[in-house]
């Protein structure tokens, strides 16, 4: 069985390779059952929403032939300030 902290670990830096530039700030888990620590396990991430300030994904684990738990993973991130101000807009 894999722990499911590794997994939302896992999870975040899925959702911040897919957002650059953000920072993770929430996350939330559902873990309906085990993974096989013998298995391949996959991410697979799906942004919700990309504004200037905050940003939503969606990141699925998958496992074999199907979704295997933990599904869902939700990560919402804001975008780091600097002491000049807020970023640009994302490209």
């Amino acid at each position: 069985m894999v722990e499911g902290s590794q997994l939302i670990g896992q999870a975040m830096v899925a959702a911040s390779k897919a957002l650059p530039g953000r920072t993770v700030r929430s996350a939330h888990g559902l873990f309906a059952g085990a993974a096989n620590p013998a298995g391949l396990i996959e991410f697979t991430v799906t942004p919700v929403r990309a504004g200037r300030s905050f940003a939503s994904a969606v990141v699925t684990i998958g496992q074999g032939a199907g979704p295997t738990p933990p599904p869902p993973f939700c990560s919402t991130g804001r975008r780091p300030t600097s002491s000049h101000g807020p970023f640009d807009k994302m490209g």
